[in-house]
């Protein structure tokens, strides 16, 4: 059901779940979400304390509790395409919120979008792909994978190099924000872009 306000409400694996608008007030809620999703990852979400973050967000709640959110923005090659990430913890939950943000995509038209999924989440990606998605792009912001025993020594030399050079190599500090930020404006367009992984501004 749908009261008119952004709101609906429907049942679920576990009971009903409402879905809203997402809103800066989730940001702990969805903190916690991401840990209990991810554990893996070590660390939380960090969405910014901005009205804009949330621009596009739904959430759904069951018995008052944030377990699920999905982002929808416009997609970079085609405005008339979506892009939707959702995040859940539980399969059930997954395809609830999927369902819904479909729902609300239909009655604006939209007739296309990319679904962005984890690669390893292999039970949604067979699900996803018998109902008719197919891979269109990798991320390739997640093909960065280190072992703990990786070689770092050409990448140590490196950093030697330069610092012989009379360059010095540390960690961007907020004294060096502004600068930081500039270096990257500059090189963006250097930055490998698909609709799943689009180079922050």
């Amino acid at each position: 059901s749908d009261d008119g306000r952004g709101w609906a409400a429907f049942e679920a694996a576990g009971g009903i779940v409402r879905i809203r608008p997402g809103h800066r007030g989730d940001r702990r809620a969805l903190n916690t979400l991401w840990v209990e999703t991810f554990p893996e990852l070590g660390r939380p979400l960090e969405l910014p304390d901005t009205p804009e973050a949330f621009a596009g967000m739904l959430v759904g709640q069951r018995l008052g509790r944030v377990i699920a959110a999905a982002l929808v923005t416009p997609s970079s090659d085609d405005r008339a395409r979506r892009r939707v990430s959702i995040l859940a913890a539980t399969e059930p939950d997954w395809f609830a919120m999927h369902d819904e943000v479909w729902r609300r995509l239909r009655a604006d038209a939209v007739e296309e979008a990319y679904v962005v999924i984890r690669e390893d989440c292999a039970r949604v990606r067979s699900r996803v792909e018998r109902l008719g998605y197919e891979v269109a792009f990798r991320s390739w912001g997640a093909n960065l994978e280190l072992e703990d025993d990786a070689d770092l020594e050409p990448y140590d030399a490196v950093i030697r190099s330069v610092s012989e050079r009379g360059y010095r190599v540390g960690p961007v500090t907020p004294e060096y924000a502004p600068e930081a930020h500039r270096l990257f404006q500059r090189s963006r367009g250097d930055f490998p872009s698909t609709p799943v992984t689009e180079p922050d501004d």
